[in-house]
């Protein structure tokens, strides 16, 4: 629920305290949405909507509700079988994956029971008018001054039928494929190309080992169980800030799902734009791009980086800054790129795309997940985390666990230009849409292990956990990540990103690329 949790946050909304379990901040969601004048069903099913892919079945009007309501509200996403009441109506309802039992039998004398198993209230079988279990988003209302019993689809006709959604997707929502074609022939000098990759920490073991097999198989490598390497903190050679994160699993209560058997609840999709307003529903709250993937190909990235309309306005925002002597330079340089974007989404920007793009060989870029998560942050302290979606251009994010945690940290698009201009340096362009596919898959597994089903429901969810990074650090540019054991400031790692600098620049720069030794031991890795 974090990712929800922290979009009602970006929002401004304060609903929650520090205190209160998942269960409590779901129902003050819920309240919310009430006192602003929706009814509790049309309130959870846009909290908790069903999975609405083009592989479901349900009519096109209800679909419409659903990608609707998607384009502003972060679902909440995970196991949940819930009960609710606001005096008079009361009903049951089922999460969209259906990984709780809730079973019902509806007797004689119009008693309803509602249990978690049969046999919690003795019932003579005789009396029994009709018993069932409530299948994935299913919804049962029982209105007390009626005495009327609704179910999920008439309740859902009635919400998707209050206004013609259809249409004011057709006429406010984009897709990429609805976009003019942009030019996107990049390529790179094979000189420039490894002063890419020694900049970024590229390695000959990630290249022939993660980023050729997925291309060629459309699918992640299989290396090894077990990973021996040291923490990044401790190690003696310059970290990517990628690796001082951990990946969270689901435990107890919250079980993961298989992102196989279980596709059909899977949804990729997302949204790039200015969210909408929550509490009432108008066209305008769906000007908003679609995308299918978070994994963004050359030709995708090049049209929304030509997008120029009214409610979708992009600003390009550099990561590359001057080597000055002056003190604690980095957080000096983050300062200035909150400021620019800040200003961007005054001037109306909708879209900002962070670039690590270099602009000159004596010039860094800021580590891109510091970029993000710190950006992402600010703004939801500014309570603009929602006026804008963060798109990345990036050649640092090479792995699967780095646009894992881009996504995590507030990333909504990733473009991974230094993976594909690799891809086409070693002859296979036509397999970028493969490892595009490949990496979204990751993605996904990443994202099922916590039990999420959604990529929506995992942005901004911050599910990590930091090893080896200072407090300070943690609080100012990964707000709410817990970490155990404490490590290296900003400063620290600014300077684990100037040796990698060095290695690509200085007198005494390297013309090959280390041979790596993260996937299997290497003498020198």
């Amino acid at each position: 629920l974090k990712g929800a949790e922290n979009w009602m946050t970006s929002h401004g909304i304060e609903i929650y305290d520090e205190t209160d379990s998942d269960s409590a901040k779901l129902e003050n969601c819920m309240e919310y949405l009430y006192r602003h004048g929706r009814s509790i069903p049309q309130a959870l099913m846009m909290m908790v909507p069903e999975a609405w892919g083009e592989g479901t079945e349900m009519s096109d009007e209800q679909r419409a509700f659903d990608e609707y309501n998607a384009t502003f509200m972060a679902p909440w996403d995970g196991p949940a079988a819930l009960c609710f009441t606001d005096g008079i109506q009361v009903g049951a309802f089922l999460d969209r994956n259906g990984l709780r039992p809730s079973r019902y039998t509806l007797m004689k004398n119009n008693q309803l029971v509602v249990a978690s198993e049969s046999g919690v209230v003795d019932v003579d079988p005789g009396d029994i008018v009709e018993k069932g279990i409530l299948a994935p988003a299913e919804m049962l209302l029982v209105d007390t001054s009626t005495g009327r019993i609704s179910k999920t689809r008439d309740l859902k006709r009635a919400c998707a039928e209050a206004h013609p959604y259809q249409q004011w997707l057709n006429a406010n929502r984009l897709t990429l494929g609805e976009l003019p074609d942009a030019k996107s022939d990049e390529s790179m000098p094979i000189d420039s190309l490894k002063k890419l990759w020694l900049r970024n920490g590229y390695t000959h073991e990630v290249i022939q080992t993660a980023l050729l097999p997925m291309a060629q198989n459309g699918g992640e490598p299989v290396i090894a169980m077990g990973f021996d390497s040291p923490l990044a903190v401790l190690s003696k050679k310059s970290q990517s800030l990628f690796t001082y994160f951990k990946q969270s699993f689901a435990q107890v209560t919250n079980p993961p799902i298989d992102p196989l058997r279980e596709k059909v609840v899977i949804g990729t999709f997302g949204f790039l734009g200015r969210d909408g307003d929550c509490t009432r529903d108008t066209a305008e709250n769906c000007h908003k791009l679609k995308i299918d993937s978070p994994i963004l190909s050359d030709q995708e990235y090049a049209k929304i980086l030509n997008l120029d309309l009214p409610m979708l306005q992009v600003a390009k925002l550099s990561l590359a800054y001057d080597l000055t002597d002056t003190p604690d330079r980095l957080a000096h340089v983050l300062k200035d790129l909150f400021t620019q974007a800040e200003n961007a989404i005054d001037g109306g920007a909708t879209i900002l795309v962070l670039s690590d793009r270099p602009v000159a060989d004596n010039q860094m870029t800021i580590p891109v997940l510091l970029a993000v998560s710190g950006l992402h942050n600010y703004l939801v302290r500014q309570s603009k985390g929602t006026a804008a979606s963060i798109v990345v251009d990036t050649a640092e994010a090479c792995e699967i666990h780095h646009f894992a945690c881009l996504v995590g940290y507030g990333a909504a698009a990733i473009h991974p230009y230094g993976v594909f201009l690799t891809l086409k340096e070693r002859g296979l362009e036509a397999q970028l849409p493969d490892y595009c596919q490949a990496a979204t898959k990751g993605i996904i597994k990443i994202m099922s292990r916590m039990g999420i089903s959604t990529t929506a429901g995992y942005q901004g969810a911050q599910l990590f956990e930091a090893v080896g990074l200072a407090d300070s650090l943690i609080d100012q540019y990964f707000t709410g990540t817990p970490t155990r054991i404490g490590g290296i400031n900003l400063n620290q790692l600014e300077d684990e990103y100037y040796q990698k600098y060095q290695r690509a620049f200085s007198n005494h720069a390297i013309d090959d690329l280390p041979s790596g030794g993260s996937f299997q031991y290497k003498a020198d890795g």
